[in-house]
């Protein structure tokens, strides 16, 4: 037998006090807190009652506080509330205070929840039903019983029982007694996997298309793999548009057909632009892209960028790998590149090759080897190095939005090395980033670091030496001005480098931001010290990107006071 809250009737009346309360109306609740406090609020009707309300209308309310109190703690296992209530007026408007007593809580005394059906000895699905937050002696919370029952229903249909159904859910509640029992049976239904996917394929070969679907007939029609499905084909970089038809009411004898509408992005892309940054000057940037050279889905493409300082030329070839577990291709690309510097102009010519491996969760794999021609001139003298050098590297990459992210990280680790024939060396390269939310402010810090082990370092290349100092280095200080001296006093880069930076930012607009960073690191070829840099910025989020100005003041360069940087992209 039920048991409604109990509203003492002397209560009801009204009390006229000479004390002046705000102009708005005030609820005050004794006897419950937090999560009740709030639900019962939630439930008042008279809180939508204004100050001038009528005597009778104000009464009407009072009268249904009994149901809606009783409705708000039930969630909670209350079913024994008394609620007393005092209602006041001021001169301006009402007050209302609240004394409840929630009563004893209802407690479970039988907890039968789980799977029937198909699915019932499922090794994915056990799990579910042992791990709901459903125990015997626990308190009735009427919430946890509504996410046991997602909680079934979601594991279920995420590995591919998606006709199933509650054969019972049953909540029996004795509030005399003071307990309750659960019943919770999810009826599975059929294993549902993938049937026929069809698709037109009329600008790449099969083969090619199959290897990025990389489901196939038969799999279980899960979640996850629908998930996998689309990711592939929106990320190949092949397609403007990718719709998925499968409709698990569609299915015969259990299986689902699949149709895909595979939209191909244009054959050729050009473009043209311009950009500048303070550690490289004003540049123009040209690129053109071929991104289908035939059917089996090869891609051409060219680049070229040109400042003051450096630039390059490059020709790249891709072709992928068919019928491979993960996506995976192979590249042949030549590089002309110049490097203007204090201490002298750096040319160098390269070719390569390399074998890309996208593995899961955004990590990228590379192994190459490439070919290189290095020709360093200062005036007084030239130098020319060959190397030939394998290399191989991971990193990975995740950001919540590119334009403008709150939440990223980044990880990277390279290893490359050479016989020779100029010279002999070992080189190991990592770094860090990390991009979170706290509040309202924005922490971004990284870290990266490298070291090299050399036979002859006069004859190891500029490209393969360590730099610091710049927009994405140690701010406060020029571009690669940190590191190993000559005798003349120029950089000449070193055989190790640490670099680390942290940076806080706080929004102030909605594409705007300011920022205050500390940075340091240095580069070596024996330890010398870290050179620091602490500054302040703003930060512009436009429609092309995030766009960065800093003000920065080197800590160990007592002949600078304030550098000014611009850079464009996530620096992290």
């Amino acid at each position: 037998m039920r048991s409604a809250p109990r509203v003492w009737p002397a209560a009801l009346l009204l009390a006229t006090v000479s004390t002046a309360y705000p102009a708005e109306p005030q609820i005050l609740l004794d006897g419950v807190s937090g999560a009740r406090a709030d639900n019962v609020r939630a439930h008042l009707g008279v809180a939508g009652e204004p100050c001038d309300s009528e005597d009778s209308r104000l009464q009407s309310a009072l009268r249904r506080l009994p149901a809606e109190v009783d409705a708000a703690l039930r969630v909670f296992g209350h079913y024994q509330a008394t609620v007393t209530p005092a209602l006041e007026r001021g001169g301006d408007c009402w007050r209302l205070r609240l004394a409840i007593d929630p009563g004893p809580v209802v407690r479970l005394r039988k907890v039968d929840a789980g799977y029937s059906g198909p699915g019932a000895e499922d090794p994915l699905l056990r799990p579910v039903a042992d791990s709901l937050r459903l125990d015997t002696g626990d308190r009735l919370d009427h919430r946890r019983y509504q996410e046991a029952k997602q909680a079934l229903e979601n594991a279920a249909v995420a590995q591919g029982y998606r006709l199933g159904s509650f054969a019972r859910a049953r909540l029996a509640v004795d509030p005399v007694a003071g307990f309750a029992d659960v019943e919770i049976e999810y009826a599975t239904g059929p294993l549902l996997r993938f049937g026929a996917i069809e698709y037109d394929s009329l600008t790449f070969d099969r083969g090619l298309i199959d290897d990025l679907i990389g489901v196939r007939a038969g799999e279980p029609f899960t979640s996850a793999r629908l998930l996998e499905l689309r990711r592939s084909l929106g990320e190949s970089g092949r397609f403007e548009r990718v719709e998925i038809d499968a409709d698990p009411a569609a299915a015969v004898d259990n299986r689902v057909p699949v149709r895909l509408t595979l939209v191909p992005r244009k054959r050729f892309h050009y473009s043209v632009g311009a950009e500048y940054s303070t550690d490289l000057g004003p540049a123009v940037t040209a690129a053109f892209e071929n991104r289908r050279v035939n059917r089996r889905g090869h891609t051409l493409r060219t680049e070229l960028r040109a400042s003051p300082v450096a630039g390059q030329f490059g020709v790249e070839y891709r072709f992928p790998r068919i019928a491979t577990a993960r996506p995976e291709s192979f590249g042949l690309d030549a590089e002309l590149a110049y490097d203007v510097v204090d201490t002298g102009t750096t040319q160098s010519a390269r070719l390569g090759g390399d074998w890309r491996i996208e593995h899961e969760d955004a990590w990228r794999e590379r192994r190459g080897i490439e070919l290189l021609h290095e020709r360093f001139d200062d005036g007084d003298k030239n130098r020319a190095v060959t190397l030939l050098t394998p290399l191989w590297g991971f990193d990975h990459e995740a950001l919540d939005d590119a334009r403008r992210p709150r939440k990223g990280r980044r990880w990277s680790l390279n290893l490359r090395g050479s016989p020779g024939p100029s010279t002999q060396f070992t080189q190991i390269e990592a770094g860090i980033g990390w991009l979170d939310t706290i509040g309202p402010l924005k922490l971004r810090l990284r870290t990266g670091g490298g070291a090299t082990w050399v036979s002859d370092f006069e004859k190891l290349p500029t490209r393969y030496r360590f730099y610091a100092g710049g927009d994405r280095s140690v701010r406060g200080y020029d571009y690669r001005t940190l590191g190993p001296k000559s005798n003349d006093g120029d950089v000449i880069g070193g055989r190790y480098f640490a670099t680390a930076s942290a940076e806080i930012e706080l929004p102030v607009h909605a594409d705007w931001g300011v920022a205050a960073f500390a940075d340091t690191g240095n580069a070596w070829n024996d330890w010398g010290g870290l050179n620091s840099g602490i500054g302040v910025g703003a930060r512009w989020y436009s429609p092309l990107g995030p766009v960065e100005l800093d003000l920065a003041h080197p800590l160990d360069d007592p002949d600078t006071d304030l550098r000014v940087h611009l850079r464009v992209g996530i620096g992290f």
